[in-house]
């Protein structure tokens, strides 16, 4: 029995050394050295039909250039002018009064040309023009000729003074008339819309004066002066001459 026994035990022994000669344990070692070898043997070359790998090329990456550090001296630097007779001003500040300066004398320019408007748009007017003389009947009084002078401004005529003549004349280039001996000083007030005469006698003409006036070589004049001052204290004057026909 024990002989049979230890017959079995050898026979399963030498099966089992059989088995493992013909399949031998994987060993993990083994495998690790064999991998490298299969890795490398595949970067020599490409396999048919497989893709060649693209090469990816990444640009240096370029850094941003950093700006000079500015100094609190350089930045009160930039709101300064240059030095001016060794002064240094402010740009802003400057701007700034020299912008009020312009506007002020915009401003004054307006200011001025408005009271010269105002003055010339308030001040008297006077106007002069021939007018018949009517007698006490209601008919043109003979051998008479009238001027008549109107305030057509807006405020009164002071100081009103004036001076006048008659004469016969070269036509149609008097020349210089000449100031008559008197000027009559009235110191009036002449209100607007107001008017005033100033009458003249006829002078007595020759036979050959009025020859020469109906040949239009000589004509009968009166003219004259107007002088006085508005509401803004400036002396004013206007002066006249008409010829007298018929």
């Amino acid at each position: 029995m024990r002989a049979l026994s230890l017959g079995l035990l050898l026979a399963t022994s030498a099966l089992s050394i059989h088995a493992a000669s013909e399949h031998p344990p994987a060993n993990p070692e083994h495998k690790a050295t064999d991998q490298p070898q299969k890795v490398a043997s595949t970067a020599q070359g490409p396999s048919k039909g497989a893709s060649a790998a693209i090469p990816i090329v990444i640009p240096p990456v370029q850094e941003k250039p950093t700006k000079p550090e500015q100094t609190e001296g350089d930045e009160h630097a930039t709101e300064y002018w240059p030095l001016i007779f060794g002064v240094r001003f402010k740009i802003g500040e400057s701007l700034l009064v020299l912008f009020t300066f312009l506007l002020w004398l915009a401003t004054r320019a307006l200011v001025v040309d408005a009271k010269k408007s105002s003055a010339k748009d308030l001040r008297a007017y006077i106007s002069v023009d021939v007018e018949t003389v009517m007698g006490e009947n209601g008919v043109p009084a003979p051998n008479k000729v009238g001027l008549q002078m109107i305030n057509c401004g807006k405020t009164p005529a002071n100081a009103l003074s004036q001076w006048s003549g008659i004469g016969v004349h070269n036509y149609p280039d008097p020349g210089l008339l000449p100031d008559p001996d008197l000027e009559i000083v009235v110191r009036a007030v002449l209100n607007p819309g107001r008017h005033r005469w100033i009458i003249h006698d006829l002078p007595t003409l020759s036979e050959a004066q009025r020859k020469e006036i109906t040949a239009e070589k000589l004509a009968l004049y009166v003219w004259g002066r107007i002088s006085f001052e508005d509401v803004f204290k400036k002396k004013q004057t206007v002066d006249f001459a008409f010829v007298i026909s018929g």
